[in-house]
């Protein structure tokens, strides 16, 4: 997918997206336990960098917004907690429950270290001068 952004982009563009990604501070502990502390699918910051790079973007800038990303989750969960009973007939109490559980989870990822959230902004290098 960044790859084809890139091709959509003149040169100097810019692409800009928020990700979760794995602490790369986590303890032996965390390690062994990553499963039950984040969601599945997240790559860590080293990792994501590396994609930009490997689709043709530089510079790579990341803004960590990990902070804002838990104010945001807890109001999340608490919100939906307090209209459980509209969204379990909406939703389904089964998927409800699902949802609710993987915000708990992202909560205790974040709470622990064991995930973070950034921006990342890369951009589409210019053409080179010709000769």
């Amino acid at each position: 997918m960044l790859r084809a952004c890139r091709r959509v982009l003149k040169p100097g563009g810019r692409i800009s997206y928020f990700n979760i990604f794995i602490s790369e501070e986590l303890s032996p502990e965390q390690r062994r336990n990553i499963g039950k502390l984040t969601p599945p699918g997240l790559y860590t910051r080293a990792q994501q960098q590396g994609l930009l790079r490997t689709a043709g973007f530089v510079p790579i800038e990341q803004t960590d917004v990990t902070d804002e990303f838990l104010r945001v989750q807890r109001a999340l969960l608490e919100a939906n907690e307090r209209h459980a009973k509209s969204l379990g007939r909406a939703l389904g109490k089964a998927q409800f429950e699902e949802r609710q559980e993987g915000r708990r989870r992202t909560l205790r990822g974040i709470e622990g270290g064991a995930i973070k959230r950034a921006l990342f902004v890369a951009e589409r290098p210019g053409r080179e001068p010709r000769t």
